[in-house]
Formats: C-alpha cells, structure tokens, sequence
C-alpha cells in the first residue's frame, strides 16, 4: 500500500513455539481494507508492477475474499474465513490505498507477499506466472489445489504470519517445532508432513489444505482476537464419503473438484454436531481440541510421504481452544454404520454409534453415549455420564475408571470391566452379567441372571444369587457370598459365607 493508512502493532509472544513460531512480529491495528488493482499506477513503489503488472483472475478474487470476508457468499462460509475466526474487520478499499492488494506480476516466480512491517510495500501480495499453463496455474485456485493453497498462505503473509520452518533473525527466530511443521497444521510451512525437506510440496493435485489450519487460526487468533458469534448457534457440519464438500447446516461451504477432506473447523459456540452418519466406514472421531477424524482412506489427500504411510493423518481437524474457551468445542458426534471410535472432549457430550460395533468415550463432562446396534463399548469416566443402549441391539460393554457402577439402571447392557486400579464396587442387571475387576479388593454383584464374576488380584468379595452364576478369583484371594449353589471356576480353595 502506498501510506500507512492502517496503523500496525507488536504481536506478544504467547510462549508455546507452535504458535509463535508464526509470528512475523507485526499485525495490522484497525480495519484492513482490501483491493484487487487494476492497474500498476496503483503502486507508487518500483518493481512488481513494472515486470507485466496483471490483475488477478475472477477466480483468485473470488477465494481471497472467501478466506478474508465473513460476509463473502453464503452463511456456510463464514467460519472458514479469517473475519469469520477472528476479530478482525475487513472492508473494501481503494486500490491506491487499501491495506491489503493483490495482484499478477512476472517478478515473482511462484507469489510473495510483504508482512505489515515491510513499509510501502506492506500488506501487497503478488502472484507469479511461473506456472501458468500448468495443473498449478495460480489463475485457477479451487479448495485443494495448490494455487488455492498459495491465496491463503500469501494472504497470512499480509496479516503477519511468517513460514513456520523458517526463522525471521531480525524479528523471530522461532520456528514451529517439527512434530506439527506440517499442511496438516499450517499452512504457512514448506513441509508437506512431518519430518519432509524443502525441496518442494509433494502432495497429490488436490491434496493441498482446503483452509488455514489450527496453528494458523491459533496465530491469528492471538494477533487479532477470537470472534465467538460466528456459527454460534446449534451447527452441523455434514460429510459423506461420494463428496469431499463440507456442509454447515445443511448448505455447501467448500466445494472441491476431488473427493478429498482436508481443513480445520473453527466454531464459535452453541451445541454443535459432526454429522457422519451417511459412511460405513470405521470412523475414528475426535471431537478434543486439537483433535483430529478420519473419515475414510480414500477421502485423505495424499501427500507423498510422511508417518501415516504418506497421508494427512486426518480429514477434519479441530481448532486449538482460545485462551482454553470451551465454547468453540464441538459438542456432538454421529456415527456411521461402521465399527467407529468416537471420543468426546471437556463439554457434554452427546454421542451416537449407530450401526457397528462402536467405541463411545465421552471424555470429561456429562456425557451420553448411544450406542445403537451392534457389540458396542462404552467408557465411562463421569458419574454424569449417561448410556443409551436399546433392547436386543448387541451385546454391550461398559469400561469404567469409577470406583463404583452399577448396570441396574441400563437394563440392556450385559458387561461391565473397571479399568482402574483400586478397589472397585460392580453391580450387575437382570441380564446375564460378565462383571470384571482390577487388582483391588473388589465386590462383585451379577444380580439377577446366569451370571459371569472376575476379580482378578486382590481380596474380591462376590455376591452370588442364582445357580448359574460363575466366579473366576485367583487363587486364595476372595470370598463368596451366597444363598443358592453356584459354579466357581478356581485355581485354589475359596472360603464361602
């Protein structure tokens, strides 16, 4: 831009290197206007402009704006834009002005873009011409291809992100530490996946980042603010395994040309839902901050290379917690018809197996797991925690670490494990009950029912009520308690009162 009409200020560092390992040092302080110049008479300063200036194509407009307008398109798109995640305010501007411009120069061999310190130049992004003609033709930006990828990272540039591989001696040395200097947590890195060099990005045509991901959001987050109302009310975000378009509420927000998923979900707040229930795959949902699902193998973008046998180790992520607010968890999980591993996060939770043989872990919170049918796991952590299962759906089991639960208030589930390791109060139903202990002084209670009892160590007392009942106790260490006969499977003498 020509005058620092937008005023800049210093970015704190906030202590964790994932996060300031992106900060230019510099964002902007005040409402960011934007322009797409026309002409290089826009631009007081030599160069760019004088190496066959060009305007950028409707194209690549059109996903600038989607990445910095919350207002651009519809509803659907607004989390997915940095006005959408955080405070930050954007306007159009005039295109000798405007805080941020973007334009087509042959200078550039792929596209730069100048950070809010860099003086007349600040906030301009430039586009090359290097791979015009080509599959990367910067002209022909969509979700997952590398041109789209290079409008979002060039536009993190101009807000003050720098590459996270790289250290800024003059203002940041830091660098994002290797685990995460990943596409699959910035986009601002030069690393493919973890642990690749820098001889280019290795990714299939459309495996690029469809958003800016977590580190990204966290970054700019820091250096603007965490806007809370945006898709603050009960979202669901949709996918289905024939498309890799992203759904909110019902309305498509990113639209690839392949069937890849590949972004990161920022959410504002209400009680919200990841909706998988079209796939029959076996998912593996996590809805913890940070957290990342996998939808199916083939709706992974390929990256050439890297630990998870050359994939993105997920489809959707999830955004890191502003300043540890909870509100923009998501709350609610569906599952499919697969065997699917769902896992809760701090919030209530609400999660649904469906079909499969399911794993439901509601994390902290009061959390309700339904299973569905089919042989489902539930695990359980919270007195609050509330299991759903429905007549003759499976044959069910229930891990706690709780000192004490009871399966008589869930009538259609069979089995109960304790996972801790002190001593542990389990009380069966009317069904036939397989009851398992730790390594604590236990009491073990099947109830009514042909009943299975294990206590493992420890000095266990079981509670034995009908002829039926087994009880596995290793040797010389429990009681029975007993009013009718019953079978023991033993491998020493067990005293019976």
């Amino acid at each position: 831009m020509t005058n620092l009409i937008t005023s800049t200020k210093n970015v704190s560092l906030t202590g964790d290197l994932k996060v300031d390992g992106l900060f230019s040092g510099t964002a902007w302080n005040g409402t960011i206007t934007y322009a797409f110049p026309t002409t290089s008479e826009s631009y007081a300063y030599s160069g760019e402009k004088d190496y066959q200036f060009s305007s950028i194509s409707s194209q690549q407009q059109s996903l600038a704006l989607f990445f910095m307008e919350q207002s651009y398109g519809n509803a659907a798109n607004d989390g997915f834009s940095v006005e959408g995640f955080t405070n930050a305010n954007f306007e159009a501007g005039s295109a000798g002005t405007a805080t941020v411009r973007f334009a087509e120069s042959w200078l550039p061999p792929t596209a730069w873009a100048y950070t809010p310190d860099q003086g007349e130049a600040a906030g301009d992004v430039w586009f090359g011409t290097e791979y015009a003609g080509t599959e990367d033709d910067l002209r022909f930006p969509g979700f997952g291809n590398y041109a789209g990828q290079t409008v979002a990272h060039e536009l993190g540039h101009a807000l003050g992100l720098k590459h996270a591989h790289e250290p800024d001696f003059v203002h940041n040395p830091r660098v994002v530490p290797s685990a995460y200097d990943s596409l699959e947590y910035t986009i601002m890195t030069y690393h493919t996946y973890v642990g690749d060099n820098l001889s280019g990005y290795k990714y299939e045509h459309d495996g690029a980042p469809q958003t800016f991901m977590m580190l990204d959001i966290a970054a700019l987050q820091e250096m603007y603010g965490a806007d809370y109302t945006t898709n603050s009310g009960d979202t669901v975000y949709k996918w289905n395994p024939n498309q890799g378009i992203t759904y909110v509420n019902g309305v498509a927000a990113i639209t690839p040309d392949a069937n890849r998923i590949f972004a990161t979900i920022w959410d504002g707040g209400g009680i919200d839902t990841y909706d998988l229930s079209a796939y029959t795959t076996a998912l593996k949902i996590d809805l913890r901050a940070g957290g990342y699902s996998v939808f199916s193998q083939s709706q992974l973008a390929d990256l050439g290379g890297g630990p998870n046998n050359g994939y993105a180790r997920g489809n959707i992520f999830n955004a890191l917690l502003y300043q540890d607010n909870v509100a923009s968890l998501i709350e609610n999980a569906q599952g499919g018809s697969g065997n699917d591993t769902i896992i809760g996060n701090e919030a209530d939770n609400t999660l649904w197996g469906n079909a499969g043989d399911d794993s439901l872990s509601g994390g902290s919170g009061n959390d309700t797991l339904i299973g569905g049918t089919g042989n489902d796991t539930y695990i359980v952590d919270d007195l609050g925690d509330v299991v759903t299962e429905g007549l003759n759906q499976g044959t069910d089991l229930i891990n706690t670490s709780l000192s004490s639960y009871a399966l008589t208030n869930i009538a259609n589930v069979e089995n109960l494990t304790y996972t801790g390791s002190a001593s542990f109060t389990g009380t069966g139903n009317a069904l036939a009950n397989r009851i398992t202990g730790g390594a604590g002084n236990d009491l073990l209670d099947g109830g009514a029912g042909s009943d299975t009892l294990i206590g493992g160590a420890g000095n266990d007392i079981y509670v034995v009520d009908n002829s039926f009942d087994f009880v596995f106790e290793v040797a010389n260490q429990g009681r029975i308690q007993s009013g009718r006969r019953f079978q023991a499977i033993r491998s020493a003498t067990m005293s019976r009162t």
